[in-house]
C-alpha cells in the first residue's frame, strides 16, 4: 500500500492526501443505531483516514513537503437537524483529527487544508441512500411516538433551505484551488456552504481560540508549516 502511494506521489510536485471522503452512513436518531453501526461509521470516516495517513506520511515526511486535504462537514459547527446523528458524529471526529494532524505535521513542512461542505441541491438524497438502523424495534418505537414521520419532515425542511442552484461541484473547485495555490499560502479551511448554517461563523472562532492557546503554550510555530529539508535526495 505504501509503495502505491509513493509511486503516485512522485508523479506530482504538490502532493494531495484526502483521507476523509463522503460515504453513506446510517440514517437514524443516535439511540436507534446499534453499537456495530457506530463502529462502522468510525471505521469509514476516522480509522480509514488513519490507515491512509500511516501509509502515506512517512514518505511525505522524508520529502519534507506535502499537502493533506480533508473533507469535513459544516455539521461540525453549524446548525443541523436531529437526524443522521451517526454521520454527524463521525464527521466531527474527522474534523478534530484533521486539526490535530495539522499541528503534528507542521514542523515536517506538510500543509493541511480542510474543505467544509454544507448541504447542496440533491445532496439530501443521502437520506434515501443511507442504510437503515439495524434495531428495527427501537426505530419503530420512535416512528410510533412523537418522532413519527420525523425523517420525512427533516428531508422536506432541509430541501426547503437549500438554494436550487447550489452545485456540489463547487466542492471539487475548492479542492482544486487549494492544490493550485502556492505552497505556504494555502488556507487552513475553505467553506462551501450554500445553506449558510453557521459553520462559516463558528469554526473561525473555534480555530482562533485553539490558535491562541497554542501561542500561550509557546507552540505558535505549529500554526504554519515550516521549511523542513527532510532527508532529501542527492
Amino acid at each position: 500500500m505504501c509503495d502505491h502511494f509513493t509511486r503516485s506521489f512522485d508523479e506530482h510536485d504538490e502532493d494531495v492526501h484526502g483521507p476523509a471522503a463522503e460515504r453513506q452512513s446510517c440514517a437514524a436518531l443516535y439511540e436507534q443505531a446499534c453499537h456495530g453501526e457506530k463502529i462502522e461509521d468510525a471505521e469509514r470516516d476516522v480509522l480509514a483516514a488513519q490507515r491512509v495517513n500511516r501509509a502515506a506520511l512517512p514518505h511525505k515526511r522524508h520529502e519534507g513537503r506535502g499537502l493533506l486535504v480533508w473533507i469535513s462537514s459544516s455539521s461540525c459547527a453549524g446548525g443541523t437537524p436531529a437526524w443522521l446523528a451517526p454521520y454527524f458524529a463521525a464527521k466531527a471526529a474527522t474534523d478534530a483529527l484533521a486539526v490535530q494532524y495539522a499541528r503534528e505535521l507542521a514542523r515536517w513542512g506538510i500543509e493541511t487544508s480542510i474543505i467544509v461542505p454544507g448541504t447542496f441541491a440533491g445532496s439530501t438524497t443521502r437520506w434515501a441512500r443511507a442504510s437503515q438502523p439495524a434495531d428495527a424495534a427501537r426505530a419503530a418505537e420512535y416512528d410510533a411516538g412523537p418522532y413519527a414521520s420525523f425523517a420525512e419532515q427533516t428531508r422536506e425542511a432541509m430541501n426547503g433551505i437549500v438554494p436550487p442552484d447550489a452545485d456540489a461541484g463547487r466542492v471539487a473547485g475548492a479542492i482544486l484551488s487549494v492544490v493550485d495555490a502556492p505552497s505556504g499560502e494555502r488556507p487552513f479551511r475553505i467553506h462551501v456552504n450554500p445553506t449558510c448554517d453557521g459553520a462559516e461563523v463558528a469554526l473561525p472562532v473555534v480555530d482562533r481560540v485553539r490558535d491562541e492557546m497554542l501561542r500561550r503554550l509557546g507552540f505558535g510555530d505549529l500554526l504554519k508549516p515550516g521549511m523542513h529539508k527532510g532527508n532529501g535526495h542527492a
